[in-house]
This record gives C-alpha cells, structure tokens and sequence, in this order.
C-alpha cells in the first residue's frame, strides 16, 4: 500500500496521545441534537491539542489504528455506541477521513474494575491516576499489527 506523506516537519507527531475529561455521548442516544454537539465538542478539543502540538501542520493519507480507553464515572452502556462520535469528531483533525483508519481498539474500565497495562506511557500513565471520567485517545501509524499478531 502507498500513501501520501508529507515533509516530517509538517505532518502530525504519531503516536498523538490526547484525554477528553469528559463524559462520552453515546450515538444510539435519544437526541441527535446531543451527538452533533459531543462531536463538535470532540473536534474542538482534538483541534486544541493538535495546535499545541505544532503551530501549522498538513494531513496526509497515511492509514492509521486509534485506540480509545474509556473511564466512566459509572456503568455505562455498550462500547461500540460511543466511539462513533470520537472518531467523528477527530475527522480532518488528526487524520483526512475517517476511512483512514484501518482498527479501532477500544476498552471500557468501568467503576471497580481493576486492570493493568504492560506498556504505560506518560500520557496513558497520567490518564490512570485521574478520576473518571476520561477518555484516553491514541491514534497510531505504526501498524505492526498487520503482520498478524493481534
């Protein structure tokens, strides 16, 4: 597979490790109006984190994975129904489009459960001393996982 890439010096720092401190919305909620406005509200905090990142930066079509953790302050309904809008809301922030992205890992740690990682960055690291709820994002373009160990 090829893509476009950009000049190192343009392109987005991958991995990009981002926190939504945030309740999620679920995309089989009741009001459409809600979801519009959690997109948006996604959006708007991916597009500030990736200014901080770099003053002025281009997208290319590089395929990438997002993985997204989610710690709600409690029990919430199935997983599936709330990436929808995160992976929405960072369309055109950190990737082109969304048919970019070629997995999604996503795991919900809902209150009283207890798990363990056996690779912590920083981000992810500062993710689990906070209080829920938050969301911890990473979007990827190393693709490893396509030589099959999943």
């Amino acid at each position: 597979m090829s893509y476009t890439r950009v000049d190192d010096e343009l392109s987005l720092p991958y991995p990009i490790e981002f926190v939504i401190c945030e309740t999620a919305k679920s995309f089989q909620g009741k009001s459409s109006g809600s979801y519009q406005r959690w997109k948006a509200r996604v959006n708007e905090l991916a597009r500030a984190h990736a200014n901080s990142l770099s003053d002025f930066h281009m997208l290319d079509d590089r395929q990438v994975a997002a993985t997204l953790l989610f710690l709600p302050m409690a029990k919430m309904g199935d997983v599936d129904n709330y990436l929808k809008g995160i992976i929405d809301g960072m369309d055109g922030v950190f990737y082109n489009s969304d048919n970019l992205i070629e997995r999604v890992v996503a795991q919900k740690v809902e209150p009283g459960v207890t798990v363990s990682f056996d690779k912590v960055t920083p981000t992810l690291g500062q993710v689990l001393d906070m209080g829920p709820p938050v969301i911890y994002v990473r979007i990827d373009d190393d693709l490893k996982w396509r030589r099959g160990s999943l």
